[in-house]
């Protein structure tokens, strides 16, 4: 708190005894560094006190430009005829000469055009608006983007999607279950499975299913062996070793 008090009060009568263009402009540049810092330092306090004194550097240097102007004016610069270099008139300096410019000169002379009234409350206001609390404000996580759903093929007007009966249905489980059920069963004996917790009726269901599917697919080759006028000896051999092997 005294750092920034020390500044403020000698800032602010620097610029009281001020009378030259570039007096003015060092108490601009130091107060526009001291605003930085103390932004970055998140001192909120120092950085409105600093705020105010390079405003009202600006106003300043914007009055005495406007005072030299009409006394002894700037001086724009001239060459010599002997020589290639600027020469300039005793007692007139070039805004380009102490450090001013095009921006900061014009800045100046909008500071300097308002009564003192609306100065001051332009300086409050400011100062106000560095001060105040600001609201926190919490970004929103971006939301995970969809993945995109494939578009479905639209069948043609005239076609029919083909029918699935239950029995099918049915049929296509019985045989993926069934066959997993082969393939564990492999080379391994019925001990293996006797602690089974599935109930001995249904146990007994599926081993009378079994010989019921065992029968019927004998009963289907023995007809189309009986149907058939013209097979081949080598199937009825191959149809009967089937048969043999079913019944073993």
């Amino acid at each position: 708190m005294t750092t920034e008090l020390q500044f403020y009060d000698a800032a602010k009568a620097a610029l009281a005894k001020a009378v030259k263009v570039d007096e003015v402009k060092k108490i601009h540049d130091k107060a526009a560094a001291v605003k930085a810092a103390a932004r970055i330092a998140m001192d909120k306090t120092l950085e409105a006190d600093a705020a105010e004194i390079r405003m009202r550097a600006e106003r300043r240097l914007g009055q005495l430009m406007e005072q030299q102007k009409q006394t002894v004016g700037f001086n724009k610069g001239g060459k010599s005829e002997h020589r290639n270099r600027v020469k300039t008139k005793p007692g007139k300096v070039t805004l380009t000469e102490a450090g001013i410019d095009k921006n900061l000169a014009q800045q100046a002379r909008t500071a300097a055009k308002p009564s003192d009234q609306e100065f001051e409350s332009k300086v409050a206001a400011e100062k106000e608006y560095i001060t105040a609390p600001k609201p926190v404000t919490v970004s929103e996580k971006p939301k995970p983007k969809k993945p995109a759903t494939p578009r479905r093929r639209v069948p043609a007007a005239d076609s029919k999607p083909p029918s699935v009966s239950a029995e099918d249905i049915a049929l296509k489980r019985f045989t993926t279950v069934a066959a997993g059920l082969v393939q564990l069963t492999r080379n391994r004996s019925a001990e293996r499975f006797a602690k089974t917790a599935l109930p001995d009726d249904g146990i007994r269901q599926l081993a009378k299913l079994f010989n019921d599917l065992v029968s019927i697919r004998n009963e289907q080759v023995v007809d189309r062996i009986c149907g058939s006028a013209e097979v081949s000896t080598e199937q009825r051999k191959a149809e009967h070793a089937a048969l043999d092997r079913a019944a073993s």
